[in-house]
């Protein structure tokens, strides 16, 4: 599965785009470019990035990165807003300080390339409420970082038949379940002796 496959899964969902971890903005231009290109959906877009460099690690991120490293200027960003003709959302700090100041309704699609353990766990956590049935998080750096590949697994260790996990061509993506509620009438019979 490519990057494409994955957006036009949720291609009957009409819910936005959270970008978390913006970077030099190559993903999000290039997931822009299918939007207009007609290859999916558009989409309102929410970007959530500190533009300050990485956050302190954890021990669970096992010294994969340093504090401050990945600083990026914000002016891409600001670009970005200019490519489609949707809302974009630019939300500056970091994910654990921002969401609730600004925090998306309806979510159809994240992209992740946050590497830091607890700010993978936190977003997770508090998307998978914003996320429609059957969107999709498509998680990069899965394989590159350990803290977020811990903070994935333990997700969806504890939630094991709400999401759905694929591996992709350098790429993960977790798949939102619908869980149809089971019901639990049970039906009696009576048997007769002949």
């Amino acid at each position: 599965m490519n990057y494409l496959d994955a957006l036009r899964s949720v291609n009957n969902l009409d819910g936005t785009f959270v970008e978390l971890g913006f970077g030099k903005g190559n993903s999000l231009k290039e997931f822009i470019s299918f939007m207009n290109g007609g290859d999916i959906d558009k989409r309102e877009i929410y970007i959530y990035e500190s533009f300050n460099g990485y956050r302190k690690p954890t021990v669970e991120d096992k010294e994969a990165f340093v504090e401050r490293g990945f600083k990026r200027p914000i002016q891409p960003a600001y670009d970005i807003v200019h490519t489609i003709n949707k809302k974009v959302h630019l939300v500056k700090g970091y994910i654990e300080d921002t969401f609730s100041t600004q925090p998306p309704s309806r979510v159809a699609i994240v992209h992740s390339h946050l590497v830091g353990y607890s700010s993978t766990q936190f977003a997770l956590k508090q998307l998978a409420s914003k996320l429609l049935d059957n969107g999709i998080v498509i998680i990069t750096d899965y394989e590159k970082y350990p803290g977020t590949k811990q903070a994935v697994d333990e997700f969806i260790y504890d939630r094991p038949k709400q999401w759905k996990f694929s591996k992709g061509n350098g790429f993960i993506t977790i798949k939102k379940i619908k869980i149809e509620e089971v019901s639990t009438k049970v039906s009696r019979t009576r048997s007769s002796l002949v």
